[in-house]
């Protein structure tokens, strides 16, 4: 794969805007979201939610990360592998879904 930087850097690519949909998107329905130079993202849960609970509805959609840590300082974090576009805004989706069902 090495040989081939074109597949390499196209996954980069899409890595990255998968990256920058999950900031924004998180962001907006309350999880604070840390930038991250590698291929996953952590991001804690709003105050309200609770992070073992967020796991639990996505193991339910057959979606896995990994968390939640409980050693400071990452208490309530999860950390998510980040994909392409069409992925991460599936799982932002979900995760909308999960707070709009909270929060009723």
């Amino acid at each position: 794969m090495l040989d081939n930087l074109e597949i390499i850097n196209k996954h980069v690519k899409d890595v990255n805007k998968g990256k920058s949909i999950l900031y924004n998107r998180l962001n907006k329905i309350g999880f604070e979201v840390f930038k991250s130079e590698s291929n996953f993202v952590f991001f804690r849960t709003p105050p309200l939610i609770k992070s073992k609970d967020v796991v639990k509805f996505l193991l339910e959609k057959n979606i896995f990360i990994k968390g939640p840590f409980n050693n400071k300082p990452f208490n309530d974090h999860l950390r998510l592998t980040a994909g392409d576009e069409e992925q991460m805004n599936y799982f932002c989706d979900l995760l909308t879904d999960f707070v709009t069902q909270i929060n009723k």
